[in-house]
């Protein structure tokens, strides 16, 4: 073999070495999808106090399904963030967004959001409360989903622009026992799934497979009880399953080197067809 042909052998596996020491992994034991292909897994959940944990008094009203999620999956080099607010509405949670995301001191939010392969928001329960002098039920229904549609249009353009796309999904809202308050929130989650599509993504269904009888008294948020279904038989089966193929839906790896063909020339020179 003469010097030049040696020379471009390995650079070639110069080449193959260095792509796969930078892939995009699946992430731990689990196999957590490196979405951004940073090589490690970030997931941020936000919303309201459903969302903060408020209810859980196993863990002083802070700890709820964002905490079990971290406890079940419990590696090292995956993360799962809190962004949840009590009391927070879709429109003010937009307005959060809009302003710490484009500021140009970065804080709490942009250390969150930027860098995450997912966000989930769990939202639009609150805006029951809403102009309820001027609006009707289905009116106020309506904005709420029009608001988590702007919102899931700003977090995937803020995240883009930052240099890597989050995934962002939503959840449903799960049942309440308040009967002054259900058919709003029975309306939310009507309009969520009528809405559903490639931009407005909503695959968790807390809606179902949750019981009122796990809610605190105030018939609303859930028990400590109930924030263990919800991560037993909904977050977590959802992760492990239908996550993981709504995540390979949108990041093919079509030769199946290990780079999403989105990050295939553009961070690594290499090309996905081959």
């Amino acid at each position: 073999m003469n010097m030049f042909k040696l020379l471009i052998s390995f650079l070639a596996i110069g080449q193959l070495l260095t792509s796969s020491a930078f892939a995009c992994p699946s992430i731990g034991a689990f196999n957590l999808s490196d979405y951004n292909c940073d090589q490690k897994f970030k997931m941020v959940f936000t919303g309201d106090s459903i969302a903060k944990g408020v209810g859980d008094v196993r863990n002083s009203n802070k700890g709820g399904y964002v905490k079990r999620v971290k406890q079940f999956f419990g590696e090292n080099d995956v993360s799962f963030v809190n962004l949840g607010v009590a009391g927070i509405t879709t429109g003010r949670l937009l307005r959060e967004f809009q302003h710490n995301l484009t500021k140009n001191k970065a804080g709490k939010t942009q250390d969150a959001i930027f860098g995450s392969d997912a966000v989930m928001v769990d939202c639009g329960r609150n805006d029951f409360w809403q102009n309820r002098e001027t609006q009707s039920e289905t009116q106020r229904a309506m904005k709420a989903v029009r608001n988590m549609k702007r919102i899931s249009s700003l977090l995937v353009k803020q995240t883009r622009k930052n240099g890597a796309e989050a995934f962002v999904f939503f959840s449903t809202l799960i049942p309440t026992s308040r009967d002054f308050q259900n058919g709003f929130v029975n309306k939310i989650n009507q309009l969520m799934l009528k809405g559903n599509n490639k931009r407005f993504r909503v695959l968790v269904r807390f809606d179902k497979r949750f019981k009122t009888r796990l809610l605190q008294e105030d018939g609303l948020h859930p028990s400590s009880a109930g924030y263990d279904r919800i991560t037993d038989s909904i977050l977590v089966p959802f992760l492990e399953g239908k996550f993981l193929s709504a995540l390979s839906n949108v990041r093919p790896d079509s030769d199946g080197d290990g780079i999403y063909d989105a990050f295939e020339e553009k961070s690594y020179g290499t090309s996905s067809d081959i």
